[in-house]
């Protein structure tokens, strides 16, 4: 229940004041799913799309979901996105990372790239993948370009934060979920508006910056070898990514303060002009108190 009502908090994010461009002709495809393949840096990449019933050809906002580790296309069903598309209208695309396949399933990972203190989890280009997907997505349906979002748990939230890194000329905004950290060369073209969410009581990531606990510390079945960011680390970087100014970074400090210990709804802005933020590019970062994904 906790992630479903995370995502549809994501989804509300990225979906207030869409707008709409005339009908262009389709290729006659309807409102059900889609499997796909193309074929990216030499190897058969997969993603599942979903079209909401209320797609009639108009120009619609497509959402990538990045699945989690261990996960596949079946993922963001689970997470219930599918619904989610039918309620708010926009086109679900569901890519699958690369893995064993174990039981006749994919465990799937990303990679989410290079930080201080440690990488995951593969080695594959799969920033160049998910490029090309949007690209193929678009010869096969009308998406709207200004409104393209990628959102992730987990794994799935590192390489969210990297696709913001990387592809910002496609992605207009971003929400990772529980990421582990973010990459250490994140140089986006423009300011990058984010949605980034933590959980107080998550044991693979805790938000004190922690080390990991239960079956996520070390010995335990999912344990990583490498040291994760903490929450509060991953925000500091995208607040300097996004050229935060000192007068803003100290009013979220007193935010943070007078908020402690409950949901926090911090905005970060990218300049020092603070109506400017409210309109095009805000950053929320929201820690939910005794909240765990897993």
């Amino acid at each position: 229940m906790l992630r479903r009502l995370l995502f549809l908090l994501v989804v509300l994010f990225f979906l207030s004041g869409c707008a709409q461009k005339q009908p262009i002709e389709s290729d006659g495809l309807g409102p059900e799913d889609y499997d796909y393949s193309i074929t990216h840096d030499e190897l058969i990449r997969y993603y599942r799309i979903h079209i909401p019933a209320s797609y009639e050809g108009d120009a619609t906002p497509l959402v990538i979901y990045v699945h989690g580790g261990a996960g596949n296309k079946r993922s963001a069903y689970v997470d219930g996105m599918d619904k989610m598309s039918d309620k708010h209208g926009f086109i679900l695309a569901a890519p699958e990372g690369t893995g064993e396949v174990k039981l006749g399933e994919l465990r799937g990972n990303w990679n989410g790239g290079r930080w201080e203190t440690g990488e995951c989890c593969e080695t594959t280009d799969d920033v160049g993948f998910i490029s090309a997907m949007i690209d193929d997505i678009r010869g096969k349906f009308n998406i709207d370009e200004r409104k393209v979002y990628a959102t992730g748990i987990s794994n799935g939230g590192l390489m969210t934060n990297r696709l913001g890194c990387e592809l910002a000329d496609k992605i207009a905004a971003i929400a990772p979920v529980a990421p582990a950290a973010i990459m250490s060369d994140c140089f986006p073209s423009r300011p990058m508006p984010v949605f980034d969410v933590h959980g107080s009581a998550d044991p693979a990531n805790p938000a004190d910056g922690s080390e990991p606990s239960g079956i996520f510390g070390e010995g335990g079945l999912l344990h990583m070898p490498y040291k994760r960011m903490s929450p509060y680390q991953v925000v500091d970087s995208w607040k300097k990514i996004n050229n935060c100014s000192e007068i803003v970074q100290v009013m979220l400090r007193l935010c943070y303060v007078w908020l402690r210990g409950w949901v926090i709804l911090i905005p970060v802005v990218h300049s020092i002009c603070l109506l400017h933020w409210l309109v095009r590019f805000p950053m929320i970062f929201l820690l939910i108190k005794s909240g765990s994904f897993f």
